[in-house]
């Protein structure tokens, strides 16, 4: 009996290993699927700044052009550099 009681305590200890192995590796599996998402996530984000920061800037250099050309109207010169600078 005692002979059969270290078998199984000698499996049990291996099919605690096992599993223990079996977890870490799913755990593990777990975090690289997020670290993937959070990456693409953060792409994701990025683009989205990166676009808006050029909608911004541009929407800025046309409100420029479009004060110059006002000023240009304003003043009767058909030259929008002349009214940004003054005449010479």
């Amino acid at each position: 009996n005692q002979m059969a009681q270290r078998q199984m305590a000698g499996q049990l200890q291996s099919m605690e290993r096992q599993g223990d192995l079996i977890s870490r590796n799913m755990k593990r599996d777990q975090i690289g699927t997020e670290l993937t998402m959070a990456a693409g996530r953060k792409q994701a984000a990025d683009q989205a700044r990166q676009e808006a920061t050029q909608r911004l800037v541009g929407g800025i250099g046309q409100g420029i052009v479009g004060g110059v050309q006002t000023a240009a109207a304003f003043q009767g010169d058909n030259d929008p550099l002349n009214a940004l600078v003054g005449r010479i």
